[in-house]
């Protein structure tokens, strides 16, 4: 529901939303709640991966 999302992010969320209205409350929060915290766990991943093989870059465009 965040305004600021890609159009693929909000579509996988109302997909996954739509899966979940199907099942229990409990598991419904369950799921919703494991599938956020791999989302910010990818996302952290990626953004020091990508630090780290910029700084990678930077100290081999500087070398040669």
């Amino acid at each position: 529901s965040h305004e600021s999302d890609q159009v693929e992010i909000g579509e996988g969320f109302k997909e996954l939303e739509d899966f979940l209205s199907r099942v229990p409350l409990a598991d419904n929060n369950a799921v919703f709640n494991l599938c956020c915290r791999l989302c910010c766990a990818y996302e952290r991943k990626a953004f020091k991966d990508g630090l780290q093989y910029g700084a990678h870059l930077i100290h081999e465009l500087r070398i040669k």
